[in-house]
């Protein structure tokens, strides 16, 4: 049975039980850490899972503590929702008062918030309005140039000049355009108007996207705006709120508390 874990409001995994059981003697995985595999209705801290804990221990009743370490559930309290020896009392009543929670995370048993698609649409207005200032910067720029540069030339190479400044001008933009929505997708899992509305992208399974999936999904969005607004208008009556390139990417937009 394959198990994943949680680390940095990631899913890592999967590992079988010799794997998961090394990195637990390794210090990498403890008593707190998020656990799930099939069968389990939610993520559980290792220490609740009943099933991890049998697994990592051959005497009957052993929990594995906070601190990592696995002891009989009579030595034991619960607080919170963990198992604590006397050593991690502190620490567990500590962080309940400051009121640590489990990170929310996606995949089989996850519980991600779907961003709708009147949300979405206001991110994309958002940044829709961000990048036609800056582009207008650029155009504003380059008809300047050219008005001065034609100025100085005669016949048919003003107009042959115009034309090439005109096309660098668009590869410009379209430059800034694929760089704006790759870097911040990759780099902040949003947009700047995806940030304003609290909205994040992430993989399937809630982890973060790398930069060649951002540069993916931002290809696959072309695909979406070719279809007359069909693409986007998916995410109004699918289940898990995807548009087109969502489905092509394997992304969901979800909501951030």
């Amino acid at each position: 049975m394959s198990w994943y874990y949680a680390s940095n409001q990631q899913q890592l995994g999967p590992l079988t039980d010799e794997e998961l059981n090394q990195k637990m003697s390794g210090g990498e995985i403890n008593g707190s850490t998020l656990v799930w595999k099939e069968g389990m209705s939610d993520w559980k801290p290792l220490s609740e899972a009943t099933s991890a804990a049998s697994f990592v221990s051959a005497t009957p009743g052993t929990i594995i503590c906070l601190c990592g370490n696995r002891m009989p559930q009579s030595e034991t309290v619960k607080i919170g929702n963990n198992w604590v020896c006397a050593s991690c009392k502190d620490t567990a009543i500590q962080q309940l008062k400051e009121g640590v929670s489990t990170p929310t995370l996606g995949g089989p048993g996850g519980n991600l918030r779907y961003a709708g698609f009147w949300i979405r649409f206001a991110a994309k207005f958002i940044d829709g309005i961000l990048l036609t200032v800056v582009n207008l910067i650029i155009q504003f720029a380059f008809t300047f140039g050219i008005t001065g540069i034609t100025g100085l030339q005669g016949g048919g190479a003003e107009s042959v000049l115009e034309a090439v400044m005109m096309v660098v001008m668009i590869l410009i933009q379209l430059a800034i355009q694929a760089g704006y929505t790759i870097y911040f997708v990759g780099k902040k899992g949003a947009t700047p108007g995806k940030m304003l509305c609290r909205l994040k992208v992430v993989r399937s399974d809630g982890s973060a996207l790398t930069y060649g999936r951002s540069t993916g999904r931002y290809f696959a969005e072309w695909v979406t705006a070719m279809t007359c607004t069909i693409g986007y208008i998916m995410a109004a009556f699918d289940e898990e709120k995807r548009s087109l390139h969502d489905r092509i990417a394997d992304t969901r937009v979800i909501q951030q508390s």
